[in-house]
């Protein structure tokens, strides 16, 4: 074993006692003596209730249509474990269960930053990263909210990572985490496996193994779309896209327009049954009806509005620009992170304009470091780019989540900020002293 693995396995440990530590301290303030944001996973818009997943687990995750199915998938797995827990236990069990689990995502996320910093520069500065990364913060507040995005982190950080080494060994790897995201929240659909493609095309992997890789994308992804459209009669993985599509446009239907457009929607193959299993007033006919007659009404409206519509999308692009910015943790009230001491320090570099120039920084650093073969270099990042885009128009009307969106690709921000910059630091100081020789 690699001393780099072992320092890495060390920075997990010591990552994920020292999120327990902060929760087992801050306990005693927690919402309902366990919660340390005002929700819980069984509140989200998204999600169906613990009760009913472990009462119908796979039909409950079969009619899924708001959320993709992973985060709900895990916790209709966990909710097998306590068959004769009354609903309101059962819902504290669930959350307590996630919360351990994002404990170890949270440390492993923290060894993959060390492990790739200590290869990047060396094991000195790769500690000073993950020193000053489990000190963050965002990784903290996200470490202990019960919704999705710190699972699509880890998933996108180790796609990442996958798609950045040399050895065609990794291929499966990238194939399930593809797949795994696809599956974890609906930013990233279909045409995101596409983006994955042509990265690995870009680093040059042979049309055998790309061949491979969109089979099994086919496999593992095509079903399910399938039956989306079968049933909800589109491919995406939620049923709420129309909204965000009108109001990315910032357009307001009147009465008529919505009552003509749902008019032409048939759903011939709806169950009639579905919505009992999902039992949530968001995961409806209705709500599919909606979904593919707004998609229409905004694709038709861009269509004879086109310039209006422009300024929409505009307008729309401005506030997310604005929203993504902001420190990670400005996202709700938190038991925790708003009692950091330190935390004003870090908001203050990670977030606004300060994060964005050490950004742009680090860039021009690693696109000079990677000039002789920047294409073959640049490649992994596309998803990231991929991600912030979309993140960037994914708005409805006012209402935007793009501060929240950002920390899924927060970890690989950071870790190319704090590399890039250590780097420029380190030849700076050798420079210095060959010139002092």
């Amino acid at each position: 074993m690699s001393r780099r693995l072992i320092y890495s396995s060390i920075v997990f440990l010591v990552s994920a006692l020292w999120l327990s530590a902060l929760e087992i301290h801050f306990k005693p303030q927690a919402i309902d003596g366990y919660r340390f944001q005002v929700w819980s996973s069984d509140d989200l818009m998204s999600s169906i209730p613990s009760s009913q997943l472990r009462k119908t687990p796979f039909k409950s995750l079969l009619y899924q249509k708001f959320h993709p199915p992973l985060f709900d998938g895990i916790r209709a797995f966990i909710t097998q474990f306590y068959k004769d827990s009354s609903p309101k236990d059962l819902k504290v069990k669930v959350d307590e269960c996630l919360y351990v689990l994002w404990i170890i995502i949270y440390g492993l996320i923290a060894a993959i930053l060390f492990y790739w910093a200590a290869a990047a520069l060396n094991l000195g500065w790769a500690s000073l990263v993950v020193f000053i990364w489990i000190f963050h913060p965002a990784p903290i507040f996200y470490g202990t909210l019960l919704e999705p995005t710190f699972l699509s982190s880890i998933l996108l950080l180790l796609l990442t990572w996958h798609l950045s080494s040399l050895k065609p060994k990794h291929l499966i790897a990238i194939s399930v985490l593809s797949a795994l995201l696809f599956y974890s929240r609906p930013t990233f659909q279909w045409y995101f496996l596409l983006i994955v493609a042509a990265v690995m095309f870009l680093r040059k992997y042979s049309r055998k193994q790309l061949a491979i890789y969109l089979g099994l994308m086919a496999l593992l992804v095509g079903p399910f779309m399938v039956k989306q459209y079968y049933f909800f009669g589109t491919t995406d993985s939620t049923v709420v896209g129309g909204y965000h599509r009108l109001g990315l446009l910032w357009y307001y239907p009147t009465e008529e327009e919505i009552r003509n457009y749902r008019g032409e929607v048939t759903l011939p193959h709806y169950p009639e049954d579905a919505d009992k299993y999902t039992v949530n007033g968001y995961q409806n006919k209705d709500v599919a009806i909606d979904n593919l007659a707004l998609t229409k009404l905004a694709t038709d409206r861009m269509k004879s509005h086109t310039t209006e519509s422009l300024r929409g999308v505009l307008k729309s692009f401005k506030q997310n620009w604005a929203a993504f910015w902001l420190p990670s943790i400005v996202y709700t009230n938190h038991t925790i992170t708003d009692r950091l001491p330190w935390a004003d320090y870090y908001n203050k570099i990670f977030g606004y304009r300060k994060f964005l120039a050490l950004l742009m920084l680090s860039m021009i650093i690693w696109v000079y470091r990677t000039r002789k073969d920047f294409i073959f270099h640049v490649a992994p990042s596309l998803p990231i780019f991929f991600f912030i885009g979309i993140s960037l128009l994914a708005n409805r009307y006012h209402w935007t989540e793009a501060v929240r969106y950002k920390f899924t690709v927060e970890p690989l921000l950071y870790l190319l900020c704090t590399t890039q910059i250590f780097w420029l630091a380190i030849q700076t100081y050798q420079k210095w002293i060959r010139s002092q020789a």
